[in-house]
């Protein structure tokens, strides 16, 4: 890929938030008064996901990421009724 390729891209992807810690991602859970499953149901994923990343078994990555920090900002009623707007 050439460099204006590349920048091309970054103009039109945004880039992916940060990492998180598992011990975040269970902050950031509890702050939005959420149970694992609302939860992975606000990121788009499974139980056994959400699980694993709060114990640090795996990481969330790409749109899975994002709306968790999503959440973090605006919480899970916002991500939940995102699809409706």
């Amino acid at each position: 890929m050439t460099h204006q390729e590349r920048r091309h891209f970054q103009q039109i992807c945004a880039p992916l938030p940060p990492l998180i810690t598992s011990g975040t991602i269970h902050r950031i859970r509890r702050r939005a008064s959420a149970d694992e499953i609302i939860f992975a149901r606000a990121c788009n994923s499974g139980l056994h996901h959400v699980r694993d990343w709060e114990q640090d078994r795996s990481h969330p990555r790409g749109p899975e990421l994002k709306l968790i920090h999503l959440t973090r900002k605006r919480g899970v009623d916002v991500v939940s009724r995102g699809a409706d707007r």
